[in-house]
């Protein structure tokens, strides 16, 4: 469980964050400038508390009016930024160890689990983005962090890089059992990983839930600068080549317009590119996207 109760002046606002989370992944959501890696370096200690308290189970990081603050590097919080931030004068393989203290055994593990074997004598600058990102990943884990915090590690990727990498997030949700806290503004991430979403607007949380539940809410004030595109609630009838018209499946279900299938929440992961969502049941299976007949109610 992580325990949130803080405050601490931004720019243009103060950022003020109120809430407890204890799914395996957080999406952090938001417009630009919503205070979202604000929040990650506060938690990280890499931005200063003005007042409040952070705890991971009951370990208190951060309690003002008891006077502590612990320094980031005894935090064993794992952050992973946009950049990936590898060392650049390092290989592979010594960036994964920097900072694993003697840990080879998490070593070897995230190697294995990131693929990244075959790339230990390898320079920075001999790397694909996505090849870059898996050794960032890496690193932190080598680090046997409590907390693992990613900052859009997917955004400077094209589309099919990002198909790529999201089966090693996943890996690393389900081997590892690391929390993680995951900014991004890609909704099809958000329903691949997450089990809550936090959505901050001005510094605040403006929401905070389940993935196909929260962004399938109206009234949200900022979907479409957070990302969030054409949401309706609705239920799939049939196509041209329906077997039986009156099949139907209780079970809700996400059509997800860019990826070219629909799916049931149980297989997000193939979702993970979507921009359009439509959560509802369905009735029959069908053999393409080009062949769906959709009936919309109740658009948002």
């Amino acid at each position: 469980m992580i325990r949130l109760d803080f405050q601490t002046p931004l720019a243009r606002f103060p950022l003020r964050i109120t809430a407890d989370l204890a799914a395996p992944v957080t999406a952090v959501m938001g417009p630009s400038g919503a205070g979202k890696t604000s929040l990650l370096d506060s938690i990280a200690g890499l931005r200063e508390i003005a007042s409040g308290r952070v705890a991971i189970d009951d370990d208190v990081l951060v309690d003002t009016a008891a006077g502590r603050r612990a320094p980031p590097q005894h935090r064993r919080v794992g952050y992973v930024p946009q950049d990936a931030g590898l060392f650049p004068h390092l290989t592979v393989r010594e960036n994964v160890l920097f900072g694993a203290r003697g840990a080879t055994k998490e070593v070897a593990h995230a190697i294995d689990v990131l693929e990244i074997g075959s790339l230990g004598g390898r320079y920075p600058s001999a790397l694909s983005g996505g090849e870059k990102q898996r050794v960032a990943l890496a690193r932190a884990l080598a680090t046997r962090p409590r907390l693992l915090l990613l900052d859009e590690p997917l955004a400077a990727l094209d589309v099919s890089l990002r198909e790529r990498i999201v089966p090693y997030l996943l890996r690393i949700r389900d081997e590892w059992s690391t929390p993680m806290l995951y900014v991004t503004h890609n909704v099809g991430e958000a329903l691949a990983l997450a089990g809550e979403v936090l959505l901050l607007e001005g510094g605040r949380v403006e929401a905070q839930g389940a993935p196909l539940a929260l962004l399938a809410t109206p009234g949200l004030s900022r979907e479409a600068r957070a990302g969030i595109e054409n949401l309706l609630a609705g239920e799939i009838e049939g196509h041209a080549y329906a077997a039986s018209p009156r099949a139907t499946s209780t079970r809700p279900w996400c059509a997800a317009s860019s990826a070219g299938r629909a799916t049931p929440p149980s297989a997000a992961p193939s979702v993970r590119s979507c921009r359009n969502g439509w959560p509802g049941s369905r009735r029959p299976r069908w053999p393409s996207w080009d062949w769906l007949r959709d009936r919309a109610s109740g658009w948002r």
